[in-house]
This record gives structure tokens, C-alpha cells and sequence, in this order.
């Protein structure tokens, strides 16, 4: 970062420069790739749009470029705060004048000069006064055109050590990742910027083989883990039966207390003794048994009956809780497939962003404070809600999850909006929804 180049000459920005401005303006990477989730693909957007051995020139052009293939509010607010980043960077590491910097830019002086302005002001805000004088550009006659960091600092006594990010900036850590659009530029980059049949597209083919050979070796594992695990269990099975088995002593009757030497009595033939049953007798004994086998039939019947009807219940437990609620509550299929969504499916809340179009901005910055107070919306972090920043404002809230509803209702009824829901993997306070607000200026 401590090179200094006169202006005058071509200034070429290396990948190292590229680094040091990243480092330099504290990008989250981590917070804009959605936790790491996207890092692969942002890594590959930035080798993309910031190339080696490009000039300042080249690389405001690449700015440019991207701010006329976007349309999504954040993400043209995210590309020029990037641009101004990078303008500042340059002056202050890479030397050369207002007036040069402006050239090789191909940007106004007095645009040059606003944005330096807001920066050095931002970062040194009790030497507003001196920055409002030195920045103030009126015309291309103005002594302060040839002014560079060095004048400055010998002015200011500022050093080049500070940082380019602030305590509070927000866009650092936007989640430009997740939007569709963002997928859509790196697309156009590829085909516009460099065309089929360039290392993009070899490295691409590559990317795309490594990721799926990636998948299939996860595959692998998970399938190796589930055999070894169920092969365990199995054995572990066999192992306590035979446990078991071994403890528990099974004793068979032994009869040694028999003699042998007993016998039964054979049975004797009694011949003589003849039985004799006339008719009458024996159709009495019919009717006598058939009427018993009746009562019988009878009673029998009547006791299965009895015990049929009995119902017992072991515990209130095992009825159900509310039949009229069990029909209203969703299936798994219902928050797998078809998108639905509860507190405790994916994460412990629900994350709304909502962007709006505003034509009136300050009607409906007006209107806004009014439903945060009137639904008790919290802030999520130490950003106070309500923040402008390029573009538009910003509100991170926590909105009660009985009255997301009115809430949502309440927002439509300012001006255009789109409403996207996801699943959050951190964790938020129970009985709250996270609720992201960008209003953009029209």
C-alpha cells in the first residue's frame, strides 16, 4: 500500500493491490457469501472483475459496466459504494492530484472531489471544516484541482495508516450472494466480458467437474458412515444376546427319585360283565346331553358379548390434543415440498426482506417509524433502524410473529413492494421474525 506513482504515468493495479483494497476496506466476506455458503462463487466474481495488470481506467469501466446490467436496488448501491472505495484507495496509496484522478477515471473533478470528501469527513469528522476547503472544486481554475494526499497530509497530519471501513457501514456484509441477479451478472461477464472459449470457460468446465466430484466423495462417505453404522449396530446385537444368553442358566427337571422298578397294573378283560341299554334310556341321554350343549351355546354367547363391549383406556394421554387444530397443522411433505414453513423446520425464526420503490421517500420514512412503533419492532443490531445510505434506507428489524400479518399488510399499503421469505440459520429471539426492509428512492 505504500508505493507512491505520479499519476502522470499509467497506474497498473496488481492482484496484490486488489487484496490490500479488500483488506483495506474490511469486506465481510463471510457475512456477503451468506456465512461461506457462496465464498467459492464470489472469489470466482472477483477474479473476474478485478483483473491483473488492469489500469484505473479499466477497472472504473468494469464499475461501470456492472452498474448497467443491474437493476435490484442493493446491488446498484452495493457496486458504487465499491467504485468510491476504490477512488479513495487510489488517492491515497497510489498518489497523483484531484485533476489526474479525475482524467484516468474519466469522472467530473467536482464528483472526484464530493467523494473524497465524504470519505475523509466520515473518517476524520472533527476536520470537517479543512476537508469542506480543500475538497471545494468550483471550477477547473481551482488551485485545489492539483491538491494530493501527500498535500494533505502535511496540511492534516493524517498518516496512511487508517483503515477505509467505518465502525457502522452496513454494505460490507450485504448478502449480494443470494440475489438472482448477482448469478445472472457473473453469466453476462463470462459471455460479454470474455467470451466462449476463454479461461473463463476452461476454469468453469473445471470448477463444475471438481464440484461434483466433490459431491460423489461426500456421497461416499455419507453411505460408508450408514453401513459401518448399521454393521455396528447389528454386531452390538449380537453381542448382547450372547450376553444374555450366557447369564441366564436354564435348568431341566431331573427324576432321580423315580423307581424304576415300579409297574402299572395290566388291565383285566371283564367279559362278563355285559351292559344292557333298552331305547327308551338311550333317547333320554340324547335329549339331556343336547339340551346342555344349549344352555351352554347360550352362556357362552352372552360372555363373549361382554367382554366385547368393555373398552379400556390406559391413559388420557393417548387421545389426541385438539381434532379441530391436528387438521390445520402441516405434513412433512407440506414443509419439504411444497414450501411451507415453521418456526422450528430449518432454523429458530423466519427472516423476511422486503424491498420497495418509494415515491415519495420521505412520506414513507415517516410512515414506516410510525409501524415500528406502533407494532413494537426492535432493532437487530447495534444499527439504529432508519439508516440512509446510498440509495435508499435500511431497516434490520424484529417484528412479533402474531402481528407479521398486519405488519406485512401495513408495508403494502406505503408503496410497491416484493416480499421474499427464507429460513434463518442463527439464532433469533422466540416469539420474533426477522424482518429486512430496503426502501429505494425512485
Amino acid at each position: 500500500m505504500n508505493d507512491m506513482n505520479d499519476m502522470n504515468e499509467i497506474v497498473i493495479f496488481n492482484k496484490s493491490d486488489f487484496f490490500d483494497f479488500r483488506e483495506w476496506i474490511q469486506l465481510d466476506v463471510d457475512g456477503i457469501t451468506w456465512q461461506g455458503r457462496y465464498r467459492e462463487d464470489f472469489e470466482y466474481f472477483w477474479a473476474l472483475f478485478f483483473v491483473d495488470g488492469y489500469s484505473l481506467t479499466q477497472v472504473i469501466g468494469r464499475f461501470n459496466y456492472a452498474r448497467s446490467r443491474v437493476t435490484l436496488g442493493p446491488l446498484i448501491a452495493w457496486f458504487k459504494w465499491l467504485r468510491d472505495k476504490f477512488i479513495c484507495y487510489t488517492f491515497v496509496y497510489k498518489g497523483g492530484s484531484i485533476q489526474e484522478l479525475s482524467n484516468d477515471a474519466e469522472m467530473s473533478p467536482s464528483k472526484i472531489a464530493q467523494i473524497l470528501r465524504d470519505f475523509f469527513i466520515a473518517k476524520f469528522p472533527h476536520l470537517e471544516d479543512s476537508f469542506n476547503r480543500i475538497f471545494s472544486i468550483g471550477n477547473m481554475s481551482s488551485p485545489n484541482l492539483s491538491m494530493t494526499f501527500l498535500d494533505i497530509d502535511k496540511k492534516l497530519n493524517l498518516g496512511s495508516n487508517f483503515i477505509g471501513g467505518y465502525d457502522d457501514e452496513i454494505l460490507p456484509s450485504v448478502e449480494v450472494t443470494l440475489y438472482d441477479e448477482w448469478k445472472e451478472l457473473i453469466s453476462k461477464m463470462e459471455v460479454e466480458l470474455y467470451g466462449k472459449g476463454s479461461w473463463v470457460t476452461s476454469f468453469r468446465t473445471w470448477r463444475d467437474i471438481t464440484t461434483k466430484f466433490r459431491f460423489l466423495i461426500d456421497l461416499v462417505i455419507v453411505i460408508s458412515i450408514s453401513v459401518l453404522a448399521i454393521w455396528g449396530i447389528v454386531e452390538g446385537n449380537k453381542y448382547y444376546k450372547q450376553q444374555i444368553k450366557d447369564r441366564i442358566s436354564v435348568n431341566d427337571p431331573q427324576f432321580t427319585w423315580l423307581d424304576s422298578s415300579l409297574k402299572f397294573k395290566e388291565q383285566q378283560d371283564n367279559d362278563s360283565q355285559k351292559l344292557e341299554i333298552d331305547s327308551d334310556s338311550l333317547a333320554k341321554m340324547a335329549a339331556a346331553v343336547s339340551e346342555k350343549q344349549k344352555t351352554k351355546i347360550i352362556d357362552e354367547s352372552k360372555e363373549r358379548y361382554e367382554t366385547e363391549t368393555e373398552v379400556f383406556i390406559p391413559s388420557v394421554d393417548t387421545l389426541g390434543r385438539d381434532f379441530d387444530m391436528a387438521g390445520l397443522e402441516l405434513s412433512e411433505y407440506e414443509e419439504e415440498e411444497k414450501g411451507g414453513y415453521r418456526d422450528t423446520s430449518y432454523g429458530s425464526g423466519k427472516v423476511f426482506r422486503i424491498m420497495m420503490n418509494a415515491v415519495d421517500f420521505k412520506k414513507a420514512s415517516e410512515q414506516m417509524k410510525e409501524l415500528i412503533g406502533r407494532y413494537k419492532a426492535t432493532q437487530v443490531d447495534t444499527v439504529k433502524p432508519g439508516l440512509h445510505v446510498p440509495g435508499g434506507i435500511y431497516y434490520n428489524l424484529y417484528v412479533p410473529v402474531d402481528a407479521l400479518d398486519n405488519f406485512f399488510k401495513d408495508v403494502r399499503s406505503i408503496d410497491k413492494t416484493t416480499i421474499y421469505k427464507n429460513s434463518s440459520k442463527t439464532w433469533i429471539p422466540v416469539g420474533k421474525g426477522k424482518v429486512f426492509i430496503w426502501i429505494k428512492s425512485v
